[in-house]
């Protein structure tokens, strides 16, 4: 793949679909394994309190991995600075400012300069949701390189 990103672990190849596969997590390493979730593109960790091994996740597959391969996981760097930036550090500036602007339209009128917050806030949600939205074709985590074949005809791959 022309792509190059950081070490997101390895995982299983449960089954394909195009240019897509669906993969169970087997170990995490690299930013997955930093203990993170954030700092892992694709979702490797399920949960806010990092339990990783297990959890299914949809990854994209260029080098067309088949089902039962062991597979070495991908993904962008810098997204935990990303997320954290674009869901809590930007959106708080936006409320200060309407906070600010608020009171300087209309001195003593607090509501206001609370609505005004509140609304450039949620204007930077939604925009970021149809921005989001926008995106949702593109995943971020891929498939690198096959680790280990599956075993032929005898890929049965039972869900724990």
């Amino acid at each position: 793949m022309a792509e190059s990103g950081i070490d997101a672990g390895s995982g299983l190849v449960l089954e394909t679909d195009g240019g897509h596969a669906r993969v169970r997590v087997v170990s995490e390493s690299g930013a997955c394994g930093s203990g993170s979730c954030a700092s892992c593109a694709g979702g490797c960790h399920g949960g806010l309190f990092g339990e990783t091994s297990g959890r299914v996740i949809q990854v994209t597959n260029a080098i067309g991995a088949g089902v039962g391969d062991l597979v070495l996981l991908e993904s962008r760097p810098g997204v935990r600075f990303s997320a954290v930036t674009l869901l809590f550090v930007v959106p708080l500036v936006f409320f200060l400012a309407g906070f600010v602007l608020g009171t300087e339209i209309v001195p003593g009128s607090d509501s206001l300069a609370v609505l005004l917050a509140f609304g450039l806030a949620g204007l930077w949600y939604v925009g970021l949701a149809l921005v989001h939205q926008k995106k949702t074709g593109r995943t971020p985590v891929w498939i690198a390189k096959v680790i280990a074949p599956g075993r032929g005809d005898d890929r049965g791959i039972q869900d724990v």
